[in-house]
């Protein structure tokens, strides 16, 4: 199961399997599966914990409001 799921996060779209090839991963045997290749992760495109916005009950709200309007 874990090796579905690392084929499932490839950066690269066309890297990942079709969702019939992931079914079959995970319900026949595991021999067949190879490893993925290493997935690395721009630096550019993780921005640090610190600099990610935590939401408050006012921000839910407000957008809670705007979907209500429409």
């Amino acid at each position: 199961m874990v090796l579905a799921g690392l084929w499932c996060i490839q950066i690269n779209p066309s890297d990942r399997p079709l969702i019939d090839i992931v079914l079959e991963m995970l319900e026949g045997s595991h021999e067949g599966i190879e490893i993925p290749p290493k997935t690395s992760f721009p630096s550019s495109t993780v921005e640090p914990l610190s600099e990610l916005r935590s939401f408050s009950a006012d921000t839910i709200e407000d957008t809670t409001s705007l979907s209500n309007s429409m």
